[in-house]
């Protein structure tokens, strides 16, 4: 990856206009969105180095929504709290992969990583692919994030498509996800349209950068 990309999405993730059309399609407060920005930002743990323009802003995109998800305030707490998230490993799937369907793209990752962070930075790869592809039809997913008490001693996260049905699972202590009884202490649920309208935001305010999203458009093709 050039400088020049990584400079370019230093400076986009700087200004109000991103932190504000963030916090507009997420459905969220200016602060939360600022917070967590700046947090990243200035730990230079955002924006990565890696040497591809999409891939570098979904690991970008995904820190955000995970550093969002922390409800901290604090920046050494949002820190602690989004990289837990983001290792927490593959705990185990509910439900079995669909059926292929020709005019529906398929937004779940296709195989688990071992982490929760690689894992939504391929959702959101994903959306950019299927924003270029020639179907508007998808099968959206939604995001959890939550913690088993006020000390956040367990984290938990899973990547869901439909009520109901398929669902990964990812936990920062083994096998212990919360069952059906137990209610979450706090946390946050991304919903299909918001992580889209998310998506999409972070594909505009690159383009046109050195940080653009150019090449999914050369590798999978615009709209007829």
């Amino acid at each position: 990856m050039s400088e020049n990309a990584q400079q370019a999405r230093r400076d986009a993730f700087g200004t109000d206009a991103f932190s504000k059309g963030a916090a507009r399609n997420l459905e969220l407060g200016d602060e939360l969105i600022v917070n967590a920005v700046d947090a990243l930002v200035d730990a230079n743990v955002m924006p990565c180095d890696l040497a591809d323009n999409s891939d570098a802003l979904a690991v970008d995109g995904a820190a955000i929504l995970m550093a969002i998800g922390s409800r901290q305030t604090e920046a050494a707490s949002i820190l602690r709290v989004t990289r837990r998230l983001s290792t927490m490993p593959f705990e185990f799937e509910i439900g079995d992969p669909a059926e292929p369907v020709a005019d529906r793209f398929n937004l779940f990752p296709e195989e688990a990583a071992y982490s929760f962070g690689s894992d939504l930075a391929a959702v959101l790869k994903n959306m950019w692919q299927a924003a270029r592809g020639t179907t508007k039809k998808l099968k959206g997913v939604s995001i959890t994030m939550a913690w088993s008490d006020e000390r956040a001693s367990h984290l938990f996260g899973a990547i869901e498509q439909g009520k109901g049905g398929r669902q990964r699972i990812y936990s920062s202590e083994p096998s212990q996800w919360p069952t059906k009884s137990d209610t979450p202490f706090g946390g946050i649920i991304y919903s299909p349209k918001a992580l889209l309208r998310f998506a999409a935001h972070l594909d505009a305010t690159m383009a046109g950068t050195a940080a653009s999203l150019d090449e999914v458009v050369a590798l999978h093709g615009r709209r007829p």
